[in-house]
């Protein structure tokens, strides 16, 4: 085993390779299809070298006789034992199979019949996918060491040959190339994303003999190593003879006769049942419909090669729900169901106030490979609407789930409790100062104050308007001699914020200063109230407020002297501070 790892090593340092560089080498078929190739034509043995026909596993979870695989080497083909293309072969492989002998409808790799219409019917049931080896069969894949569930391949229709052979654009601007590989004469056909094919090949894009690059297998190794694929010319099967090696290459493609106005319907379906338009390139080429490769019909009873191709595409993910949501964080994550047939080599969710991030935007990043993943989003701003998917990227790009839709929660202000000053037996000064709304506006703010730590807006307190910034607060009604907690409030939808605790100690000695403002000693009955309250001991002549929690006058009632009754029947439960003057108390209405 060190020997051989040593050798890889080697030929790839040969080559001039990066060891951990690309892996997917992808051939546009369409402007917006691409594939990859089999590792090698695809072929069949009744009995696998033995004298029992075996079985492989068909699609429908079923198994069959006889067993697929693709050849070793890209440039193997088995040449003229394919007349042996019987059920009852003793040994060996066949690779050039009749159209729809894939074992659809019962036709079977094995069949001899020279009747065209034993390969089709009058309602062409084998056409498109139908006849497709790649869709019926568990075929054995060599270069992996695993057997590939059926409809894991395809093959190509002729328009997707053309347009790799003529259309396509590549980073070497080198489409295919004539050649002969370890003595086998075919095509080489470069991948788009290859950047160098690391032989000079000649005559590219063109027509030309097969003899017109000569590659050793030394060479084929390195060009293999960066995705290069080559075609061996097979030639084809009629019935039982087997012709024509070294003078062409013939491969299936998945159509049949085209609909065409000039021919009558009868000869279109009968061109229908009994021929396949396929790849068909003689030594030195020739050309059809400004094409420089040829598609030719053939009858569908004939043998001819089958190389197979895998669609690839971005992957396939939905995004999970978000979960956990902070002020500052989120969880999602996504569930990749599908790679699209080529490695995830990235994961994870990208998130922006704008819809349909993408990885350009904030983005985690959360391993590899398909399944399930969880990622947390951080550095998310308080109270904000967010949009988030996931994402996979492959080969191919980067591919997204679907969006979601989420908003962070608000925090609570943020505020420090300003010294207190002008202190006296029954009345001091201080305030706040809030630095920030928490992503919800301020509605009330104030200072609050006990005998005991901690006060809070259930305790004495003051209501000094709303928004952030500094305030001053005036406390009265303090007893001389007395020490009291003081704390900055603020209040927005989330709840209410304090500033930090400070302790104010009251003078022993009351004078003048003291008098306290008379007013601030009415009273409010009862609270908690339904349907009306009743605020008495009124001395002089006052506006009175009753304030809602998000700052909104809902009453009031000016020059109020001595008492009043107010109707609360029309109010909503909760809590609404009711500000007399200057002087604020908090009303529960039930």
């Amino acid at each position: 085993m060190k020997k051989i790892i040593l050798l890889l090593l080697g030929i790839l340092i040969m080559c001039g390779l990066n060891t951990i560089g690309q892996s997917i080498y992808m051939f546009s078929v369409s402007d917006s299809e691409k594939v990859c190739f089999s590792p090698g034509n695809l072929q069949w043995s009744a009995t696998n070298g033995g004298n029992t026909a075996t079985t492989h596993i068909v699609a429908g979870n079923g198994t069959a006789a006889g067993t697929w695989r693709f050849a070793p080497n890209q440039w193997d083909t088995i040449g003229a034992r394919n007349v042996d293309s019987s059920y009852f072969l003793t040994g060996g492989w066949i690779d050039l199979f009749g159209w729809g002998t894939s074992g659809y409808n019962n036709r079977n790799p094995y069949m001899r019949s020279t009747n065209d219409i034993d390969y089709a019917n009058d309602t062409n049931d084998i056409c498109g996918t139908n006849y497709d080896w790649g869709v019926y069969n568990a075929i054995y894949n060599p270069k992996t060491n695993t057997t590939d569930a059926p409809g894991t391949w395809r093959t190509l229709t002729s328009d997707e040959w053309k347009y790799l052979f003529n259309r396509r654009s590549t980073i070497t601007n080198i489409r295919y190339a004539f050649a002969t590989v370890c003595g086998v004469p075919g095509l080489i056909i470069v991948p788009d994303n290859c950047n160098s094919p690391l032989y000079p090949l000649s005559y590219v894009n063109q027509p030309s003999l097969f003899a017109s690059n000569f590659i050793t297998a030394p060479d084929w190794a390195c060009m293999e190593a960066v995705g290069c694929v080559f075609l061996p010319g097979a030639g084809y099967r009629s019935s039982l003879r087997y012709s024509n090696y070294k003078g062409n290459l013939s491969y299936w493609s998945a159509s049949t006769f085209p609909n065409r106005p000039d021919l009558p319907l009868s000869k279109i379906q009968e061109m229908k049942r009994t021929t396949s338009l396929n790849l068909y390139v003689l030594n030195g080429g020739s050309g059809m419909d400004g094409d420089t490769m040829n598609m030719y019909y053939f009858g569908k009873s004939c043998g001819y090669s089958v190389r197979l191709v895998r669609n690839l595409h971005g992957a396939t993910l939905n995004t999970k729900i978000v979960n956990n949501i902070t002020s500052t964080t989120a969880q999602s994550g996504g569930n990749i169901t599908s790679d699209g047939g080529a490695t995830v080599t990235a994961r994870g969710v990208c998130w922006s106030t704008s819809q349909n991030p993408t990885i350009n935007d904030n983005h985690t990043s959360d391993g590899s490979g398909t399944g399930n993943f969880t990622s947390t989003m951080t550095g998310l701003k308080a109270n904000t609407i967010y949009y988030v998917r996931a994402y996979a990227t492959n080969a191919i790009g980067t591919a997204y789930g679907n969006q979601i839709t989420f908003t962070t929660t608000a925090m609570l202000p943020t505020l420090t409790t300003i010294t207190i000053s002008n202190i006296t037996a029954t009345s001091a000064k201080s305030g706040g100062n809030i630095t920030s709304d928490g992503g919800n506006s301020v509605i009330a703010r104030g200072v609050c104050w006990s005998t005991t730590h901690n006060p809070t807006i259930s305790d004495n307190h003051t209501f000094d308007g709303s928004g952030i910034g500094s305030f001053t607060s005036s406390i009265i009604g303090l007893t001389a001699g007395t020490t009291y907690y003081v704390r900055a409030y603020a209040a927005n939808a989330t709840g209410t914020a304090y500033g930090n605790e400070l302790v104010l100690k009251t003078t022993s000695t009351i004078g003048i200063k003291d008098v306290v403002n008379v007013n601030s000693i009415a009273k409010i009955y009862p609270n908690p109230a339904k349907s009306q309250i009743t605020i008495t001991g009124l001395e002089q002549s006052e506006n009175i407020q009753i304030i809602n929690t998000i700052g909104q006058v809902v009453k009031q009632y000016n020059n109020v002297q001595e008492t009043i009754i107010i109707n609360i029947a029309d109010l909503s439960r909760g809590i609404y501070f009711v500000r007399i003057g200057n002087y604020v108390k908090k009303l529960l209405v039930e």
